[in-house]
């Protein structure tokens, strides 16, 4: 997982940072630091892992192969198809 991609899909998702550090569990300023980050990010396992489950719960996947990066979302929650579709 990039900078690049986690910053990537907050901004999908229509979040803004310190939502983003709430559904993660994380403080606002961690994320902000790893967004920053060029490149794959180097945190705390536990870290990882909080962000990882916070996008997920979204429909969030990130994907990695040899030519690419990128990040891939799908809407299966029925509460994202009203007009409030924030984080969905």
């Amino acid at each position: 997982m990039t900078g690049e991609q986690i910053r990537a899909a907050r901004v999908a998702r229509r979040l803004d940072q310190a939502e983003l550090a709430k559904r993660a569990r994380l403080s606002l300023e961690t994320i902000k630091r790893i967004e920053r980050i060029n490149g794959p990010v180097s945190v705390q396992m536990t870290t990882l892992r909080a962000l990882f489950r916070a996008f997920q719960e979204m429909g969030v996947t990130f994907e990695a192969s040899s030519d690419a990066e990128g990040v891939r979302w799908t809407v299966s929650d029925e509460s994202c198809t009203g007009p409030e579709r924030r984080g969905c």
